[in-house]
C-alpha cells in the first residue's frame, strides 16, 4: 500500500489552558492535523526498544482505559515511562488503549539500552 507523505496543515499544542490541560502529561505534545483533517500526536525521535523474553504481557482493564501513565505506574513505579509502552506497542496516540488490548511491557533494561533514556 502506498501512502502520500503526510501535509501538515495545522500544528498546535495539546493544552487548551484549562487547568486539566496545564496537569496533562501529554500536554506538549504537538497536534499535528493533516490535509485530510486526520489528527495526530507529535512524537520526538523514534527509539527501538527491543524484545526480550522477560517482557510482560498486559491486557488494559476498564480502571486504566487509555491510560498509558497508570499502566507504566504498575509496573515500573513511575507514571513517566507510558512513551516505551507506546513506543512497543506501535501506538499512536497514548489516549487510545481500550480495554482488551495487549500491551508488550519491555523490561527496564531493554529502555536503558535503547539509548531513549
Amino acid at each position: 500500500m502506498v501512502t502520500k507523505p503526510l501535509k501538515i496543515i495545522k500544528s498546535t499544542y495539546q493544552s487548551d489552558g484549562t487547568n486539566a490541560g496545564r496537569l496533562s502529561r501529554y500536554q506538549n505534545l504537538k497536534l499535528i492535523t493533516n490535509e485530510e483533517g486526520v489528527t495526530y500526536i507529535e512524537s520526538p525521535e523514534k527509539f527501538t526498544i527491543k524484545e526480550t523474553n522477560d517482557d510482560s504481557f498486559y491486557s488494559v482493564e476498564p480502571a486504566v482505559e487509555n491510560r498509558l501513565d497508570l499502566i507504566s505506574y504498575m509496573f515500573y513505579k513511575t507514571p513517566l515511562l507510558w512513551w516505551a509502552i507506546a513506543i512497543v506497542n506501535n501506538i499512536q496516540n497514548p489516549m487510545d488503549c481500550k480495554v482488551g488490548l495487549v500491551l508488550r511491557i519491555p523490561t527496564l533494561e531493554s529502555i536503558n539500552n535503547s539509548g531513549a533514556m
